[in-house]
C-alpha cells in the first residue's frame, strides 16, 4: 500500500499548532512516527496525521480552564461562528487560517455548520448520550449516503473526529463498540453502590467527556425529530 507523505510545514498549517507544541508532541511519543525518506528530510503519513487530528479534536488537549474554574473549548462558540460567517462571505479558509492560527481544514468544517445552522450552531446541549442515539447518528449518514463531515455538519457536532471514532468503533465491534465506557473504577461486590458525581467531584477528563457527550447526543435527537416532522406531510398526501 502506497502512502502520500507530508512535512512539518504542511502539518503545522493543517493544525493550526507552533513548531515548539508539534515538536513537544513528538519527543513524548504522542504525534504520528517519523518516516525517513531517503536523503531528505523526515516526513509523516498523511493519513495518519490527519487521523491524529481528528482524535485530537474530539478529546484535545485544546481544552484551557477559565477564570472560574470551568472547562471550555479552546475556541469559543462566538469565534467559531465569527470566523464561519467571514468565510462564508468570501474570505479563503487559508487567509483565515494564517490570520488566526487555526487549521483551514476545521475552519471550512464550521462554515459548513453555520451554513446549515446558522446562529444556532455550536450550541450547548442537556441530553445524555447512549448507544441508541449514536447508532442513530451512523444510520442518518448510510441513509442519505452523507460524507462523515457533512452528517457532523447537519448533526450541529463540534468536530467531524467525534462522528468518526464512533464508526471506528461500530466497524471494530459492532453495536457494542458503541456502548460508553465506564467512568471510573467500578465499585466492589461488597458495597453499596454510589451515587452519579456531581459536576464539582467530576475530574477534568470526565468533564470533558461529559460535554462531548451531552453536545453529540442533543444534536442527533434534534435532527431526527426534525426527519421525522418532514415525513409526516409526506404520508398524510399519500392517503
Amino acid at each position: 500500500m502506497q502512502h502520500t507523505f507530508i512535512k512539518l510545514p504542511e502539518i503545522w498549517r493543517r493544525t493550526g499548532l507552533g513548531k515548539s507544541t508539534i515538536y513537544k508532541y513528538i519527543s513524548e511519543g504522542k504525534f504520528p512516527k517519523q518516516i525517513k525518506t531517503g536523503s531528505r528530510a523526515s516526513a509523516f503519513i498523511e493519513s495518519e496525521v490527519d487521523a491524529w487530528i481528528n482524535q485530537r479534536e474530539v478529546t484535545p488537549n485544546s481544552w484551557t480552564t477559565n477564570y472560574w474554574g470551568f472547562f471550555m473549548s479552546k475556541y469559543s462558540r462566538e469565534l467559531k461562528i465569527i470566523i464561519a460567517k467571514r468565510c462564508l462571505a468570501g474570505n479563503t479558509s487559508d487567509k483565515l487560517s494564517a490570520e488566526y492560527s487555526i487549521s483551514s481544514r476545521q475552519i471550512r468544517y464550521w462554515a459548513q455548520v453555520v451554513a446549515i445552522h446558522g446562529d444556532n450552531a455550536f450550541l450547548p446541549t442537556s441530553h445524555s448520550l447512549c448507544t441508541v442515539t449514536k447508532l442513530q447518528a451512523l444510520k442518518l449518514m448510510w441513509t442519505h449516503d452523507w460524507s462523515l463531515t457533512h452528517t457532523s455538519a447537519v448533526l450541529n457536532l463540534t468536530t467531524p473526529g467525534t462522528l468518526s471514532v464512533w464508526l471506528d468503533k461500530y466497524n471494530e465491534t459492532g453495536i457494542k463498540g458503541l456502548e460508553s465506557p465506564q467512568r471510573g473504577r467500578p465499585p466492589m461486590k461488597s458495597r453499596p453502590k454510589t451515587p452519579p458525581k456531581s459536576g464539582d467531584e467530576m475530574t477534568v477528563e470526565e468533564l470533558k467527556e461529559e460535554l462531548a457527550y451531552l453536545q453529540a447526543e442533543n444534536a442527533v435527537l434534534k435532527k431526527l425529530a426534525e426527519l421525522e416532522q418532514k415525513k409526516r406531510p409526506r404520508a398524510k398526501k399519500k392517503r
